[in-house]
């Protein structure tokens, strides 16, 4: 995607944030409004996606 990222080691943790942690918690502070506004399923499907995202990112990490 990036082929410039390799030559600077230091955004490997931010690409790392960007791609798995920030939707991992946007998908929860979605999830919290839809609670807030009681639609239940939605805040379920968001939560699940956050939670895909996060093991998705912790099988990344000890895969290397």
């Amino acid at each position: 995607m990036f082929p410039f990222i390799s030559q600077f080691p230091f955004l490997t943790p931010l690409r790392f944030l960007c791609r798995w942690v920030l939707p991992a918690v946007l998908y929860s502070n979605r999830a919290q409004c839809h609670l807030n506004n009681s639609n239940w399923d939605s805040a379920l499907n968001d939560c699940n996606d956050a939670m895909a995202r996060c093991l998705e990112g912790l099988f990344r990490i000890f895969d290397y």
